[in-house]
């Protein structure tokens, strides 16, 4: 018989190489494709410009935790590559706006199909309330990163 304690070692070895194998399977994704001068640091900043509303340097910056001179290297990087553009704001010159351009958005629908097409293979099979069970794990892992983060940043 399994006992509880192989059961959870069992788990954890598993959710250990989840981790492992998804940067693999998102670089191995754009790396074979018309993306495949992105790095996942700058698919990274991609998403986040993507999802936030009116993103600024100093917003997008934050939401990565880099700072802005990080942030401005990754920007130029996605600008000449053709990912992104910026402009100044009209009111405050110091305010830089940055937006995803047409090939952007196309990354960012890419990347969001395919972890559409990543959880529909991890809930396959699974009944309602394993998939709650799941969810309820998920949170709590973000909520813990989420109090770190939050301790790690400067007042």
């Amino acid at each position: 018989m399994v006992t509880m304690e192989k059961k959870a070692k069992s788990f954890e070895d598993t959710f250990v190489q989840v981790c492992e194998q998804i940067s693999w399977i998102q670089e191995f994704e754009f790396r074979h494709g018309s993306y495949s001068d992105i790095t996942l640091k700058e698919l990274r900043a991609v998403v986040v410009i993507a999802e936030i509303e009116q993103p600024t340097a100093r917003r997008i910056a934050d939401c990565l935790n880099l700072s802005p001179g990080t942030l401005t290297i990754t920007a130029d990087r996605l600008v000449r590559k053709g990912y992104v553009d910026r402009a100044r704001d009209a009111k405050d010159r110091r305010i830089v706006h940055i937006f995803l351009t047409d090939r952007g958005r196309e990354l960012y629908k890419k990347y969001r199909t395919l972890q559409k097409q990543a959880y529909k293979k991890l809930v396959a099979g699974m009944s309602a309330e394993q998939v709650s069970v799941l969810q309820r794990g998920f949170e709590n892992l973000f909520a813990h990163y989420d109090a770190e983060q939050q301790k790690s940043k400067p007042e």
